[in-house]
């Protein structure tokens, strides 16, 4: 892995692009005791490649809805958002994506321990606790799961139909995702998570 590129892609990505449900304000990540121990260290390397990723799509969002709005931001987002991610992931040589208990694309459903990760993060939420950060190794491959929380930018297209999504562009979403269940969210609420993976030899 190149770690001096790489360090540096993650400066210059960090230094230039905005996010939706920042990271950094996120409390510090802690180990977790299920499966192999994941270290600080590796908790916070993982968040750095989660950050990244947010900040690209996030900054990239935000310049689609500066251009044409939420009817076009969201078509944005349905062509360039998972191809994005890739992007970044394969830039920085690791496995990202985005998973969502309430997903707007069938590609980001939320599976197995991201499922249980986004389970445990919404109890902690209901307990009036933040959502931490949390991460395990196991077979040599360090597996973090970081919260999305909403912020007001995020209601523009996953907030109520009828009060923050116009009724244009409830039609778009209807066209350009027949399943989705990412409306009806409020400010300060769980989105999804971002799934981090990579091989802990670095």
């Amino acid at each position: 892995m190149k770690t001096t590129f790489k360090t540096f892609f993650l400066f210059v990505f960090a230094a230039l692009l905005a996010s939706c449900g920042d990271l950094d304000e996120q409390p510090a990540a802690t180990p977790s005791l299920k499966g192999g121990q994941a270290t600080s260290e590796q908790l916070d390397l993982g968040k750095t490649y989660a950050t990244t990723a947010q900040k690209a799509l996030g900054g990239q969002l935000k310049a689609a809805m500066a251009e044409g709005g939420p009817v076009y931001a969201a078509q944005y987002c349905n062509a360039a958002a998972i191809v994005l991610t890739d992007s970044v992931a394969a830039t920085l040589d690791v496995s990202i994506k985005r998973v969502s208990d309430r997903n707007r694309n069938p590609n980001n459903a939320a599976e197995g321990a991201a499922l249980a990760y986004i389970k445990s993060a919404q109890a902690a939420i209901a307990a009036g606790n933040m959502p931490m950060p949390k991460g395990t190794v196991e077979n040599d491959e360090f597996t973090g799961f970081y919260p999305i929380m909403t912020v007001g930018l995020c209601l523009n297209c996953h907030g109520e139909r009828g009060k923050q999504i116009s009724a244009e562009l409830g039609l778009v979403l209807d066209d350009l995702y027949p399943e989705d269940k990412a409306t009806g969210y409020g400010v300060d609420e769980l989105r999804g998570a971002w799934v981090v993976s990579y091989p802990v030899d670095l």
